[in-house]
């Protein structure tokens, strides 16, 4: 006999177990520790008893008992819990549970025996209702189908409930027919046979049939061999029952616990990163099994809404919307729908006439199927989720639900992240040019001249200094000065590369590190920058400005002390240049001049 257990404390099941072998120590105990392993007995329903607690860590008893009893009915379920409560015994009761046990000491000690006379009133319950319908005289009016099959499975004799049930149009166009033939999956139909042959019991035998008349039903079938004085097989009798709807509501069940377990895993996926890009890889990664699509892409609206950048994609590499991509809102396809909350799906984009430029685009792609999710934060669209498919037809609705739920999820943590990276850039970068702050600088100058140190590697620095800006401030104003200022930036941020470090040092002086970089190469760099000022005025709101520069160059040797030092020497090699006439670059010598 074998014994299912839900319970996840490891000391209760060990005495459970000790309880129920003082019973039967032949008895099989199985201990059931996650929904996968639940669903994989389910389906093999090979078991005869379930003893659950009610609290699990992946469900609980309720569920366990809904499961159990709507694909196996005459299974005995008992309840041995500490965590339930009368509600929870009253649910369980009205929900066909054998036996309510509260998990005290008594309650151990009675547990043994309590499974005693469930197992027995369970076996005369099934040997009084297998049957009782031949026997008793009840044959036509028995509400389920009953049968007599000859020991290779034809059919003898059958109830109009059997005749309704597999949609025979008489009683005599049944007989004579196989039930084996009945049964679409092939698994299914050598086990049946297998049983008919070895002259075993069937008891709620759980299978697909397809009707005589067409059409598909879930039913259960039992069957017991009656045999002659010398033991061999003269007829099978048995019953069958439909259990579509409960089959139904099972798999329901399963899918809506398999979805929430989706949704539980995205979430922890994306509460275990911190950026918005990693949040919306950490999602794609978990769709792609769950919806069929060749490829998938998340887009998010930068915090001013004007324009989005694709954050995660696959199976985009020859898509011109790849990773790090920007799309403009008119390339978003109906933006007011998404803004309202509402899907976009097209199931066959070839059927579109006269379409925007952005399907035609996915159309010469080879896309058919396209659902695109809005990303909603507090009512306002941040983005949206993008699935693309080869095929015409591919989404349905239970996958535009996973997809909404996905979203959902999705938009609350890129928003709470996209804030938090608000915040952090707030902190390290100057208001009025978006370069470093003059802190953050130096906390990432300090890093960089460590490593040059460590590993004898160059590194030099330029200090940026505007000519006459007090001049410019007093005769035009402070905000044509701030409109100059933001242009120098962006000049600066054009001409020096990725790995350079940039930052705002103070009032219209700027900093510039060069990893990498020997002294000669900065002062190209350098005059380069000059170059961009020099040749290039700077047009403000009110007119157009010529601008000039002072640069400074220095790199830094096994004598420079610190970061500091070595800004210190750029910062003399600028103040040179502007007592040489300005607009110019010196280099700092150990005595500039």
């Amino acid at each position: 006999m074998k014994t299912l257990l839900f319970d996840d404390n490891s000391d209760d099941c060990l005495r459970i177990t000790h309880e129920l072998t003082q019973v039967d120590p032949d008895m099989s105990i199985v201990q059931v520790m996650d929904l996968r392993a639940f669903q994989e007995i389910l389906d093999e329903g090979d078991f005869q008893l379930a003893i659950t607690e009610f609290k699990l860590n992946w469900g609980n008893g309720l569920s366990v008992l809904i499961a159990i009893k709507n694909r196996f009915p005459d299974c005995p379920v008992i309840f041995f819990t500490g965590s339930g409560s009368e509600v929870i015994a009253v649910e369980a009761m009205k929900l066909g549970v054998d036996d309510y046990i509260p998990k005290t000491s008594e309650g151990f000690a009675h547990l043994g025996s309590a499974v005693e006379e469930v197992i027995e009133k369970t076996e005369q319950d099934r040997s009084t209702k297998l049957f009782s319908g031949l026997r008793l005289g009840n044959y036509e009016d028995a509400p389920i189908g009953l049968y007599r099959l000859s020991p290779d499975g034809v059919i003898l004799e059958a109830n109009n409930s059997l005749v309704r049930l597999l949609d025979y149009p008489s009683r005599d166009s049944i007989l004579n027919t196989s039930l084996a033939d009945h049964l679409t999956r092939p698994g299914d139909r050598a086990a049946w046979l297998d049983a008919l042959q070895r002259g075993e019991e069937l008891d709620n035998f759980e299978a697909q049939m397809k009707k005589h008349a067409g059409g598909l039903i879930w039913v259960s079938i039992s069957a017991a061999a009656v045999s002659d004085g010398q033991g061999s097989v003269m007829y099978y009798e048995g019953t069958l029952k439909d259990v579509t709807k409960q089959v139904e509501e099972t798999h329901s069940l399963h899918k809506l616990t398999e979805r929430l377990g989706v949704l539980r895993e995205i979430d922890q996926a994306i509460l275990g990163t911190n950026s918005a890009e990693e949040i919306a890889k950490a999602a794609l990664r978990r769709i792609q099994p769950l919806i069929p699509c060749e490829r998938g892409s998340v887009a998010v609206f930068e915090l001013d809404g004007t324009q989005a950048t694709v954050f995660a994609t696959y199976g985009m590499d020859k898509s011109p919307f790849g990773t790090g991509a920007l799309i403009l809102p008119e390339s978003f396809g109906d933006i007011e729908k998404l803004r309202r909350g509402e899907v976009i799906y097209h199931n066959d984009l070839v059927e579109i006439n006269n379409p925007p430029a952005w399907v035609e685009s996915l159309k010469t792609q080879g896309i058919r199927s396209y659902l695109k999710v809005p990303l909603l934060s507090k009512g306002r669209l941040i983005g949206s989720l993008n699935l693309e498919a080869l095929e015409p037809d591919i989404f349905n609705d239970e996958h535009m639900e996973y997809a909404q739920d996905i979203a959902g999820s999705l938009a609350i943590a890129i928003w709470q992240a996209k804030l938090t990276e608000q915040v952090h850039l707030l902190a390290i970068t100057d208001e009025l040019t978006g370069l470093y702050n003059r802190r953050q600088f130096f906390e990432l100058g300090r890093r960089e001249f460590d490593r040059a140190m460590r590993y004898n590697r160059p590194l030099s620095a330029i200090m940026l200094d505007l000519d006459h800006f007090k001049q410019i401030n007093d005769t035009h104003g402070h905000a044509i000065g701030d409109q100059v200022l933001r242009v120098v930036a962006r000049r600066c941020k054009k001409e020096v590369r990725d790995i350079d470090i940039l930052g705002r040092y103070g009032g219209e002086e700027f900093a510039i590190l060069l990893p990498e970089t020997h002294l000669d190469f900065g002062q190209v760099v350098a005059e380069r920058l000059r170059k961009q000022m020099s040749n290039f005025p700077i047009i403000t709101d009110r007119q157009t400005l010529q601008a000039t520069v002072s640069l400074g160059v220095a790199q830094a040797s096994s004598q420079t002390s610190s970061i500091e030092a070595l800004l210190e020497q750029a910062d003399a090699a600028m103040y040179h240049a502007k007592q040489s006439g300005r607009d110019r670059v010196a280099v700092f010598q150990s005595q500039p001049g």
